[in-house]
């Protein structure tokens, strides 16, 4: 049946047992004791009196007769009768021959009875191989006041009487047993039920959405429970929506940001990835769960730094080129994540190809511009250490060598122009010009002049 795979109804019904077990054996224990109690009484006080009617017949029986006269007592009382000299001798019993009895002068009915007492006593008869309850009164034979009347009876009443009690307490014992399964029913019943409400709602708390309460009026154990899940339920719930929220936010974040960001547990598969890190290594998205970090990325330096956070859990920090994402250099942090439940990496890369790039073009500007500069400045030292030497006293060069000098000077001021606005055409600031006319051949002059200063003097024809 299936109520008696309700693991609460079998305590319930393991109790009833043992407790209507233990009333039991308490039960019989008091009853039987009182019942053999009750009988014995009974029998004892039978027996007395009719010892006390039978030692006034027997008084005056002839010694010859003591056994006839047993026996038909014995008939008449529905008693085994036994008469016993002062010393203990058996004359005559109604049961067995006297020749074959020993001596009773230690028995503790017979002692009594000599002490001018009633002898009561209940032992077990070897003769008979039964409990026998025993009686024996003092009475005068023959001159003598000290023989001994002794009447017994086997206990078959207070066997009966003790197997009757003992019945009435099973079939007592069999009602309780069906009253105890009946209200061990109910009640597992009705505690199942309430016990699957709440563990049915228990099971619902990680639920976002699921915000009813559990329903309890109960003022007992279960009740309580109820009202302490339903706060825990409300401060799981909003817990779970901080939750969310942060990791929504945390989500948009790192899903939006430019650099590439790769996490990695201990062993080394792969626990999030954001675009712009499966955009720069060409991985497909979405990437299966907890799929090893060398099966999508192939790349042994960042495999190698990742390890090594995790062997040392420092954070590392280097430069990468990666194969997968057509050999673009990336600026590689490495941190632990050790507060996680399971420790792990994350990896921050940075795509610095762009700025290596732009690091080359302003390390070749900056030659090209030294360059310019040079030709200019080592013209105007050339012409200003030939006028020094004695050139400003020639009427016929000198005029021409300020000339070129003035052209050199105006030279660096174009370069210095030209510095300027790439500066502010790479800040945006420079404005549009009118176009301008210009003469090729004059730029052409004054190249030639730059480059062959003797010809534009005249020195050589």
């Amino acid at each position: 049946m299936a109520i008696f795979q309700s693991p609460l109804f079998r305590k319930l019904l393991v109790s009833a047992f043992v407790l209507i077990a233990g009333a039991l054996l308490v039960l019989d224990s008091f009853l039987t004791t009182g019942v053999a109690e009750r009988e014995t009484q009974s029998v004892q006080h039978r027996l007395t009196a009719e010892a006390r009617i039978l030692k006034g017949e027997v008084a005056d029986v002839d010694p010859a007769r003591l056994e006839n006269w047993a026996k038909e007592a014995s008939t008449r009382a529905q008693t085994r009768v036994t008469i016993v000299d002062p010393q203990g001798t058996v004359l005559a019993d109604s049961e067995r021959d006297p020749e074959t009895m020993e001596n009773h002068a230690n028995r503790t009915e017979i002692l009594q009875a000599h002490r001018g007492q009633v002898g009561v006593s209940i032992r077990y008869s070897t003769t008979l191989s039964r409990d026998l309850c025993y009686v024996a009164l003092t009475f005068p034979y023959r001159g003598a006041a000290s023989f001994i009347l002794r009447l017994a009876v086997p206990l078959q009443e207070l066997d009966a009487a003790v197997a009757a009690v003992r019945w009435w307490l099973l079939g007592t014992s069999l009602v309780a047993l069906i009253l105890g399964m009946l209200i061990a029913y109910v009640f597992s019943m009705r505690f199942t039920g309430r016990i699957r409400h709440l563990q049915s709602f228990a099971e619902r708390l990680v639920e976002t959405k699921a915000s009813q309460e559990i329903w309890s009026e109960a003022d007992d154990e279960l009740g309580s429970l109820a009202r302490s899940l339903n706060r825990m339920a409300a401060q799981l719930r909003d817990s779970l929506d901080q939750l969310s929220m942060e990791s929504a936010r945390r989500e948009a974040i790192l899903s939006s940001m430019a650099e590439g960001v790769l996490a990695v547990d201990q062993q080394m598969r792969i626990t999030f990835c954001n675009e712009s890190f499966a955009r720069v290594t060409g991985i497909l998205v979405p990437i299966p769960d907890r799929a090893p970090l060398l099966e999508v990325v192939r790349d042994a330096g960042l495999f190698d730094m990742l390890a090594q956070v995790l062997a040392s859990e420092q954070p590392l920090k280097g430069r990468l080129e990666l194969p997968a994402a057509n050999g673009r250099s990336f600026e590689v942090q490495v941190a632990p994540l050790s507060a996680s439940p399971r420790q792990g990496a994350i990896a921050v890369l940075h795509d610095i190809t762009d700025l290596e790039r732009l690091e080359r073009v302003r390390k070749d500007f900056v030659a090209n511009v030294s360059h310019e500069l040079r030709t200019p400045l080592a013209a105007i030292r050339g012409y200003a250490d030939t006028l020094i030497d004695g050139a400003l006293e020639d009427p016929e060069n000198n005029r021409k060598f300020l000339e070129i000098i003035s052209a050199q000077a105006a030279q660096l001021n174009n370069i210095a122009s030209d510095l300027l606005m790439l500066s502010e055409l790479e800040s945006d600031r420079a404005e549009a010009g009118k176009p301008e006319r210009f003469f090729v051949h004059n730029v052409v002059d004054n190249a030639c002049a730059q480059w062959n200063p003797r010809r534009a003097c005249g020195m050589c024809a």
